[in-house]
C-alpha cells in the first residue's frame, strides 16, 4: 500500500453503546470506589492527531479529525480507566480498562510501537502477519501466540470476524479509514470491539508520527517507557538534523510513482515533505497544502517531476533504471533517470516480503533522516550507508540493486 495513502475516517463503537452513548459512562459511574490517581503522565509535544488528558483516576483519549491534522473536532473519545476500579466520569466516551492484555492489530506498521515498549506479549491478534518484520513478532507468530485473523490481502484485507471474537481482544488498533472498500473495523466496532483508528501517518512531521508511542502507551500504562524512548529519539533526530543546517544547495526531490494508473502526491505539509526540507532538500510539491495523498494525472505528475533531481520511489518492483524505463518510456527524459539519481525503497525486506519501510522506520526517525541526507548531500554524512534505500543500477545484473533481507 502506498504510505501515504488518501483514507477516510469511519465509526467505532462498544458493545450495544455508539462511543459516547449513556451506557459507556454509566458502566462506570454505577460505583464510586476509593480512586486512584495516575500518576504515570506523557506530554504530546509534535503530534497533531490525538490528546492524552489525566483525570483523578481515569485518562481521556481523543482522537482528532485526521483530515484536519491540527483541527481541534474530536472524532471518538477513549475513557481509560485502571482495571477494577471504576472511577466517577463526566466525559462520554468509550470505557477501556488499564493496562489492556489483549491487543489486535490490523496492520504490520503498528508492530513497532509494541516492539518499542516492550509489550509486543499483549498482542495476540494481527491481520496479514506474514508482512511482520519484527524479528520477535515473526516468532511468536510461528509459534501460533499470535494469531492470524485477516482475510484476504492487502488494503481490503477484512477481519476473520469467528477468529477475532474467539481472542477476545480488549483493543483493537487500525489505521484510519472511512472508504467502505478497507473499512474492515466497522464488523468489529459492531460486534461491540473497542476500536482506535490511529492516523499517525498524516502528521506533519517524522517526529509527530513517531510521537503516536504515546497514543498506544495510554492504553497500556507504559507512558514512562514512551517518554524514555521518544526523548530519546528526538535528541537523535535533531542532531542528525543539524549537520544539514548550514547548506547552501537544496535538491530537488519527488517521491512516489503511478499506482493502479494513478499519481499519488505526497502533501506539501506531509511528514515525507517535512523529512525532505529536515534532510537539506527541497520537495517538488511543496506548494500543496495538505498532509495526506493527492490523485493526479500522469501527465501532470510527470511536468513537475521530470526535472527534479533526486526521485525516490516506492514501487518495488524496480529493480533498475531498465525496468523503470521499460514501465514507461517517457520516464528516459527525467533528469533523475539520465543521472541515475533513482532510489527504491526496498532496502529491507522481511521473510514473508513485507517491506521494513512502511515499519521500522516509524520508530526510527534519525535513521531514515540520515538516509536521506546520505542521498541528497552524502558529504554531509559520509560514514552512512544506506538501510532502506537502494540506488537502482542501470541494470538488475548489479549487486547494489539486491535488497538485504532481514533474517527470521
Amino acid at each position: 500500500m502506498l504510505w501515504f495513502a488518501v483514507l477516510s475516517a469511519g465509526p467505532i463503537g462498544r458493545t450495544g453503546a455508539s462511543p459516547g452513548s449513556a451506557d459507556d459512562v454509566s458502566a462506570v459511574n454505577r460505583t464510586r470506589p476509593a480512586e486512584r490517581t495516575i500518576l504515570s503522565q506523557c506530554r504530546v509535544r509534535y503530534a497533531k492527531g490525538f490528546t492524552i488528558t489525566y483525570r483523578e483516576g481515569y485518562k481521556i483519549v481523543n482522537l482528532l479529525d485526521p483530515g484536519h491534522p491540527g483541527s481541534s473536532r474530536i472524532v471518538s473519545t477513549f475513557i481509560l480507566v485502571p482495571r477494577g476500579t471504576h472511577p466517577r466520569v463526566e466525559e462520554k466516551g468509550t470505557v477501556i480498562e488499564v493496562p489492556v492484555r489483549r491487543a489486535v492489530l490490523r496492520s504490520a506498521t503498528h508492530v513497532p510501537f509494541f516492539s518499542m515498549l516492550g509489550i509486543v506479549d499483549r498482542i495476540v491478534g494481527i491481520t496479514q502477519g506474514w508482512y511482520v518484520t519484527d524479528p520477535e513478532v515473526t516468532k511468536r507468530i510461528r509459534q501460533g501466540r499470535i494469531r492470524e485473523v485477516g482475510v484476504g490481502s492487502g488494503m481490503t484485507a477484512q477481519f476473520n470476524m469467528e477468529r477475532l471474537l474467539a481472542l477476545r481482544p480488549d483493543f483493537i488498533l487500525t489505521w484510519w479509514t472511512s472508504n467502505p472498500a478497507y473499512a474492515a473495523h466497522i464488523k468489529a466496532a459492531e460486534a461491540g470491539l473497542p476500536v482506535a483508528l490511529a492516523s499517525d501517518y498524516e502528521e506533519p512531521t517524522m517526529l509527530g508520527r513517531t510521537e503516536w508511542v504515546k497514543f498506544v502507551a495510554a492504553f497500556f500504562d507504559a507512558e514512562p517507557q514512551a517518554e524514555k524512548v521518544f526523548d530519546d529519539i528526538e535528541r537523535r533526530y535533531l542532531a542528525v538534523r543539524k549537520k544539514v543546517e548550514g547548506v547552501r544547495s537544496r535538491p530537488t526531490l519527488m517521491y512516489g510513482n503511478a499506482y493502479q494508473g494513478v499519481w499519488y502526491i505526497a502533501g506539501g505539509q506531509s511528514f515525507l515533505a517535512n523529512l525532505a526540507r529536515d534532510a537539506g532538500g527541497q520537495y517538488v510539491w511543496e506548494d500543496n497544502p495538505g498532509t495526506g495523498a493527492k490523485p493526479v494525472n500522469m501527465e501532470t505528475a510527470m511536468m513537475r517531476g521530470r526535472n527534479a533531481d533526486y526521485w525516490i520511489s516506492q514501487n518495488e518492483s524496480w529493480l533498475s533504471l531498465t525496468s523503470v524505463a521499460a514501465e514507461d518510456s517517457r520516464f528516459r527524459l527525467f533528469k533523475s533517470f539520465q543521472t541515475g539519481h533513482i532510489y527504491s525503497t526496498n532496502g529491507r525486506i522481511g521473510p514473508g516480503g513485507g517491506n521494513d519501510y512502511y515499519q521500522s522506520t516509524v520508530v526510527h526517525p534519525d535513521l531514515l533522516l540520515a538516509d536521506m541526507i546520505s542521498i541528497l548531500h552524502p558529504k554531509a554524512i559520509p560514514d552512512h550507508k544506506l538501510i532502506w534505500h537502494v540506488r537502482l543500477p542501470a541494470t538488475t545484473s548489479k549487486q547494489q540493486g539486491s535488497p538485504q533481507r532481514i533474517e527470521k
